[in-house]
């Protein structure tokens, strides 16, 4: 089962402020995004150190460039960095809101 653009951002949101919240405590177990990519929260890329709110970069992008009404072409790398370099600015602005 694949999952859909929509659901993998917001999948994604979910698991890394997951990440982040276990993070903040010591004795807190590894979490579901290191047991799933451990590289990605390993400091090798840089820490991730805020939320990223991927369900409203989504949504934002989506409406100029109909990234989830299409059935036979994927998103592209580069919408996907477009989605997540939105979501990090979302991210610096809103802080922990969101």
């Amino acid at each position: 089962d694949r999952l859909s653009l929509t659901e993998a951002c917001a999948v994604a949101e979910d698991l890394i402020a997951e990440h982040l919240e276990a993070a903040q405590r010591e004795d807190a177990p590894p979490t579901e995004l290191r047991t799933l990519a451990p590289r990605l929260v390993s400091n090798e890329f840089g820490r991730l150190w805020q939320p990223l709110h991927l369900r409203e970069a989504l949504i934002d992008y989506d409406n100029e460039a109909h990234v989830t009404c299409r059935q036979y072409v994927p998103a592209t790398f580069r919408e996907l960095r477009n989605i997540c370099n939105l979501a990090q600015v979302y991210g610096e602005i809103w802080g922990d809101m969101g």
